[in-house]
């Protein structure tokens, strides 16, 4: 049965992050600041030299200042930036977390962005940074599960997508045994809303986003490399790097 994500042409943009997952070790949360306890603060500079600082509150994601998650970052804003048309009037970060990409984005092209999370604590915390930042009257962040709250169309949408974990990728490079001991570490972790389990949030976003598109729409996805072996025949995708 066709899905509703292939009645209407979709362009993604990928921008990929090459990761794999080791039993010991999940690489791709090390880049990550995620605090136990208390409030953090992170430093960045933005693609044009501005620089901006994020308060995150424990569970509100951000890139850490000084790692690889902070290029990947700042590259996804270079490209989401010059993805911005004069006509654009509906800008989305979807993911937002503490606000770094939609705020960066306002900072930089003065564009108005609205930004959701699923998570109360990451709009509060983005919210804030807007406002600390000198951007509050360019952004708005709303709680939102997908499109749940975002019930008209955009122009652009920023996706920071959970990075998809299936069995079928892991056992490509681990035996079994150590597939399952993954699948349940992640399951269990405290941070298990940055893994989109067996890809089910991504297919869900897929087919949910052709509704809120107009034919100039497009849609620039954070994501890890092997996004694609989730990707229903009938979308087109380009990958930004590897």
């Amino acid at each position: 049965m066709e899905s509703a994500s292939m009645k209407k042409p979709v362009l993604l943009i990928i921008f990929t992050c090459s990761i794999t997952l080791a039993p010991d070790q999940d690489k791709c949360t090390t880049s990550h600041k995620r605090v136990a306890r208390g409030l953090s603060v992170e430093k960045y500079e933005l693609p044009d030299g501005q620089r901006m600082t994020l308060r995150l509150s424990p569970g509100v994601f951000a890139p850490q200042a000084g790692t690889p998650a902070e290029a990947y970052g700042s590259e996804l804003t270079k490209v989401a930036l010059s993805k911005i048309r004069p006509s654009d009037k509906e800008i989305v970060v979807m993911g937002a977390g503490g606000g770094y990409s939609a705020i960066g984005m306002a900072k930089v092209l003065g564009v108005k962005v609205t930004g959701t999370d699923i998570l109360p604590e990451a709009v509060a915390d983005a919210q804030f940074n807007a406002k600390n930042n000198g951007v509050g009257d360019l952004t708005s962040f709303k709680v939102s599960d997908l499109f749940q709250n975002l019930p008209g169309r955009f122009d652009l949408l920023v996706f920071n997508a959970p990075r998809p974990v299936t069995r079928e990728l892991l056992l490509r490079t681990n035996s079994p045994r150590e597939t399952e001991e993954i699948m349940q570490r992640l399951k269990d972790s405290p941070d298990g809303n940055r893994f989109d389990m067996e890809g089910k949030l991504l297919k869900r976003f897929l087919e949910e986003a052709p509704s809120h598109m107009g034919p100039d729409s497009r849609i620039l996805i954070m994501s890890d490399a092997n996004i694609d072996v989730l990707m229903p025949e009938g979308l087109t995708s380009r990958r930004i790097t590897e």
